[in-house]
């Protein structure tokens, strides 16, 4: 009689290969709701200090911890604007030469 093969979850699977490089750790939810992860842990996963972080629930009600990419975002009034549109603009001189050069030929 055939047995099923080991499961793959969890230090009791039966399967060695799977269990060797497992690292468990325990930890305490704090009051306020706060984890603190090993610091084991964010260096194998290379997680440096104060990096934001996703939070998902997966469907087996897993917490799932994701680096984030969180970027400045500048927002810019009417003024900077302007200055963008002004700093776009082609000086009078050079206009004129580019006028002079691309001038169709007269006859």
């Amino acid at each position: 009689m055939d047995e099923p093969p080991p499961s793959r979850h969890g230090p009791d699977s039966g399967n060695p290969e799977v269990c060797k490089n497992a690292s468990v750790n325990v930890v305490k939810l704090g009051k306020k709701g706060q984890v603190s992860i090993p610091r084991s842990a964010l260096r194998a996963l290379g997680i440096e200090d104060e990096q934001m972080m996703t939070v998902e629930i997966s469907d087996d009600g897993a917490i799932v911890l994701r680096p984030a990419g969180v970027y400045p975002l500048e927002l810019y009034d009417d003024a900077r604007i302007a200055d963008f549109l002004a700093e776009d603009e082609m000086p009078a001189d050079l206009e004129e030469r580019m006028d002079a050069r691309t001038a169709s030929p007269q006859d």
